[in-house]
Formats: C-alpha cells, structure tokens, sequence
C-alpha cells in the first residue's frame, strides 16, 4: 500500500485530525492486496498445490489468472512468493499501474468499469483462450477483487457487448442490490457464475478472493467466476421485471434470458457439481476486516469505537437519515466516541453532469443534518479511493460545513440538485483526496463526536 496522506483541510483539531488519519490508514492497511496474498501463501510455506507427482515428476507449474481492481497488487504478491512456479498467467486491471513490477511472462490487461466495453470483451477471451492452451495438469491460482465484474466478461454469440452495456447501465441506475445485479450478470454472461471453474475443468485451483460485497457473500465478488451459484435464469427475469427493467431490455437480452428459462441455455454451475471439488474459494480480506481496524486504531487513541453498520446500503438519502437518526440518539451524553459504518450506497443523477459519487453526495447531504449536532464531523471515503467520476474519495463534512460555505457564496443545495458534490467540497478544501489506492473493499464512513 503507498503511503497515504489525507489531502483535506479539515478538520483543524489536529488530535481529532490524527484519529481520522488513523482510522483511515489502518482500514486500508487491513485490506492491503499484496499482504492479504502474501499472508495467506506464507502460511502454507510458499505452496497452493499440495505435490502429488511421483519424485523426479516434470511439473507443468502454475498459471495464474488475476481479476479486479487490486489486480496487478494481487499478481505481484503472488509471482514473488510462488516464483518459478508460475509460469503464465494474465492480469486485467482498471488502468495500467507502471509502479508495480511483474514479470514478464503475466499478460496484462485493461478492462471497462463500472460498464463492461470492448476491452473486458477481449479480456474475458484471452483468459479463455490461455486456460484452453495450458496444460491438462498445469494448476491455476485465480485472484479475485472488487471490480471484476466489468472489467472481464465472456458472452454468449448471441447477445450484442452494446446490449449488454444497455443492461448493465439500467440496473446501476435503478439501485438494485448487488446480488441481484449478479444474478442477472450471471445469466447473461458465460465468466460468471461459475463460468471460469467450467473452462478450468477438472485442473486444480485455488481462488484467493478480496472481497468488496456487503452480503451475497464470496459469490458476489466479480459475480463469483469461479464459486457455484444456486440462482436460475427464472430469478434474473424476475429481478428484471421488478424493478420494471425489463420493458427497457434490448431484444437480444430478453431473448437470451427466456430460452434460459425454458432450458435452452445451460444455467450457472450449481452446488454440488463435481467441478466444484477441484477448487477451493478463500477469503483474504474484506469490508470487516477493515472495520475491525479502524475500530483499533480509536480504542488505541483512548476513544470509543462503536461499529454501527457492516452493510449500509440502499438509497444514499436514507443512509443520510440513518446516520443522523444514530447521532441524535447519543449527542447528548456522547462524549470522544466515534461511530463506524460499512458498506455501499446507490446515487441516481440521471441526467445531472456534476461532479461526485455517493460518498461525496452522503457527506453533503449530511451538512444539513449536522447543523444540529455542533461539533460533530463525518468522513466519507471509498477504499478504492474513487468516487464517482471525481479526483475524490469521499469528503470531510462538520455542523459548520453549510456556514462556511455561505460565507463563500456557495449554496450547498445547488450542489446537490445538480449532483455536483464533488465540486461543492474541492472548493471548500474538504474533499478527501488520495490517489487510487490499489485495493477496494467499500466504502466506509466515520462519524467523530468529540
């Protein structure tokens, strides 16, 4: 992890300032790609594959495959420890990362996020085609992190990579949960759901997983290309029609979707297939570990941590009132605490062309509530380190945050009906700044009563 800096003007309390840093550099600590590989491959003395060949055996040696956000972090863990043993492998990331090595012989990739385009197409067929021309025997060493999802797909010939952007670009804009998003993903997309441990075949594997999902569970991440998956073609039609999609779907989607219902389309690898007995799925890190640290980093300041959420999701205005609704219940009494939430909300700009994502939009929809609570500060932040279509990862936002901008001449509710938080917060020198980080296991929010 590089080190942080947390680029904002606030707060000015400098032990306040000092806790928030805290909290912040030991929750990205926790879920620091490369040490999350790197314990885990340590604990088994530098081995995945537990030997079975005959002494003297020619061994095929190891391919890698590496997906997400924390990518090339992951890969580079892993081609350390493990050395000779890898021996192919490829790495799709969001962006070319120059600043960590890897050798030669990992391919590396770029992908599309948070919508899927021609490059995850092309990435999702080279993984193919380098599981197809790999050894019988070779074993694979499969990384998985937040972002996966888009940046590596495989579909059907039957179904356009412009429809299914449609359909990604429609579930993104009407707050469906993430599992059910992946469930439709899943029945669309051949990677997903299993997709991979079905090229795999009977080769062993061993999947190291950063997780990013509030619920869903392991099979979430980068819509589980290599977990089982106990969803049908039936449950992805309906998830569409719920949430009045489905009449927005373009043809070929639909079609695609209803022969799966009727059977002429193989569903997702279920529970219980003998393909699953070939590999193992292990989380390395999460959301919770990350929680659990920065909860660390406050009792070791002599204050309280209270972790009041792991899966704050939904609508971000009702996590505004959440958030508001816990202060008010213990402002009064409330005395060096701090209160921790985790978790993924969903923003809905529609046609709005301002700057930010949900972590700045909660923080400025909080400025409101917080004029109530003097004192109170909140600090919103994506561990991946973007937020939105901003620089940001979040902001830094206090009961005196709507003052000190109308002494500016800049009204705050503006800013939020045009979704332009980011803005909002850049020019009062509190949007949270830090780079991408590498890693992404959600967002997480801090609320400091002093």
């Amino acid at each position: 992890m590089k080190k942080f800096k947390l680029q904002t003007d606030s707060p000015a309390d400098l032990e306040v300032r000092r806790l928030l840093e805290g909290m912040i550099r030991r929750a990205l600590a926790a879920a620091d790609p490369q040490e999350a590989v790197s314990r885990y491959i340590k604990d088994r003395k530098g081995s995945l594959f537990p030997s079975d060949a005959a002494p003297g055996a020619v061994t095929r040696g190891v391919t890698l495959i590496s997906i997400g956000k924390a990518a090339r972090a992951m890969a580079a863990a892993a081609c350390e420890l493990l050395g000779e043993q890898i021996q192919r492998g490829i790495v799709v990331e969001k962006s070319a990362n120059s600043g960590i090595h890897l050798p030669g012989e990992i391919e590396v990739l770029q992908g599309g996020h948070p919508i899927p385009d021609e490059r995850s197409l092309q990435a999702g067929r080279r993984i193919a085609e380098l599981v197809r021309s790999s050894p019988p025997d070779s074993d694979f060493v499969v990384l998985i992190s937040g972002g996966g999802s888009s940046l590596v797909t495989l579909l059907p010939e039957v179904v356009e990579l412009t429809d299914y952007q449609v359909l990604n670009q429609l579930m993104l804009g009407s707050h469906l949960p993430i599992e059910q998003i992946n469930t439709v993903r899943k029945h669309v997309d051949q990677f997903k759901g299993g997709g991979l441990l079905r090229l795999l075949g009977r080769r062993k594997s061993v999947s190291l997983i950063l997780s990013d999902v509030v619920s869903g569970g392991l099979a979430s991440v980068a819509s589980g290309p290599t977990l089982a998956d106990e969803s049908t073609f039936l449950a992805a039609v309906d998830i569409c029609r719920q949430h009045e999609i489905w009449e927005k779907l373009p043809a070929g989607i639909c079609a695609h979707l209803i022969s799966g219902v009727a059977g002429e389309r193989q569903e997702t690898l279920k529970p219980g297939d003998p393909l699953t007995e070939y590999s193992t799925a292990v989380e390395i890190g999460s959301l919770q570990h990350s929680l659990t640290a920065a909860a660390g980093a406050v009792g070791e300041m002599g204050w309280e941590a209270d972790i009041r959420a792991t899966a704050l999701i939904g609508r971000v205005e009702e996590a505004a009132r959440r958030i508001s609704q816990d202060v008010e219940e213990i402002y009064a009494t409330a005395h060096r605490h701090v209160f921790i939430y985790g978790g993924e909300t969903t923003v809905n700009p529609g046609e709005a062309c301002g700057l930010g994502g949900r972590n700045t939009h909660l923080a400025l929809l909080l400025s409101g509530e917080l004029e109530r609570f003097p004192g109170v500060l909140v600090c919103t932040f994506a561990t991946d380190g973007e937020d939105g279509n901003s620089p940001a990862c979040g902001a830094v936002v206090t009961s005196d945050t709507r003052k000190k901008a109308g002494q500016l001449g800049i009204l705050a509710d503006a800013y939020l009906q045009r979704f332009d938080s980011y803005t909002f917060f850049h020019l009062l020198g509190d949007a949270v700044v830090t780079g991408v980080t590498g890693t992404n296991v959600n967002d997480l929010t801090f609320v400091i009563l002093p």
